[in-house]
């Protein structure tokens, strides 16, 4: 599920971490992985990866596959521009980043960064492809991309991971 870590002296929270469960299947060129999540019980997210850096990955639901998305691995020529805005190239899912492993205090934490408009790009496409895209939708990523611009909000978001594997 989820954890917190909160001060002694005033209860506030300072930390929060999602819990979650992934069970790895690796072969000669292909790795599966599927993860769970005691906040979300009855979803599974399953990863499908081959060496050249294709991937497929899908939430499901009993039998019910949905957020199906298909990336390819890195493309020659991409330009550094795309690479900071977490944009990339059509092909490639730049939404999260792993960043590297670091330890803080006395625990291995996985790091990744995610990219704000690159996953609020990722979410209009997704509500697109279901045929739920709405006004509102186009309308916020416009403002968030102002804010972005404008500096009141974040390009990216740092993101910290317990690994207990």
């Amino acid at each position: 599920g989820f954890e917190v870590e909160r001060d002694n002296l005033t209860g506030q929270v300072l930390e929060g971490y999602m819990v979650w469960t992934e069970e790895v299947l690796s072969g000669p060129g292909l790795e599966v992985i599927r993860s769970h999540s005691a906040m979300q019980p009855f979803l599974k997210q399953v990863r499908i990866a081959s060496g050249g850096g294709a991937q497929l990955s899908l939430v499901v639901d009993n039998s019910t596959g949905f957020q199906c998305t298909v990336t390819q691995g890195d493309e020659e020529g991409q330009s550094e521009a795309d690479d900071k805005e977490g944009g990339g190239s059509s092909n490639q899912d730049m939404r999260m980043e792993m960043m590297g492993l670091v330890e803080e205090d006395g625990m291995l934490l996985r790091h990744y960064r995610l990219y704000m408009m690159a996953a609020q790009q990722h979410l209009v496409e997704s509500r697109r492809l279901q045929g739920k895209l709405t006004e509102e939708d186009e309308t916020s990523t416009e403002t968030m991309a102002a804010l972005i611009d404008a500096g009141v909000l974040p390009t990216h978001m740092d993101y910290f991971d317990v690994d207990s594997d």
